[in-house]
């Protein structure tokens, strides 16, 4: 290094820095820079398999807590229905017939309400 000039105005120094940048669409860390903690802490690539193993059981878990949820709202939603049905055949049976027809109504605006409001949820 003895013959590079001094900085002397006039003179520009350069310096070229490298800078890498891994990205990965996974949970899982590059296999590079496992491999780079492997030397610092030995058990490292086992502790990230049981984290990445522990974060699929929870969200599993969460995937099926919503189904069950979902299937218990369409449970819900039918016996409200048939309620409602049996309601306004009852109604008729009682020749009341603006209280039948005041509970047909609804139930049809309702089912119409919810199928419109389903497919406004997917387009969006």
């Amino acid at each position: 290094m003895g013959n590079m000039p001094k900085n002397k105005p006039g003179n520009i120094n350069l310096t070229q820095q490298k800078t890498e940048i891994n990205i990965t669409n996974n949970n899982l860390p590059d296999p590079k820079i496992i491999e780079q903690f492997q030397q610092i802490q030995p058990d490292f690539a086992e502790r990230i398999m049981v984290m990445t193993e522990n974060e699929q059981k929870f969200r599993h878990s969460i995937i099926s807590q919503e189904s069950q949820r979902a299937i218990l709202k369409y449970w819900i939603a039918l016996i409200v229905f048939l309620v409602l049905i049996g309601l306004i055949v009852f109604s008729i049976i009682l020749n009341a017939l603006t209280v039948a027809s005041i509970l047909a109504g609804t139930t049809i605006l309702g089912v119409i309400s919810l199928f419109l409001n389903r497919e406004k949820r997917n387009n969006q």
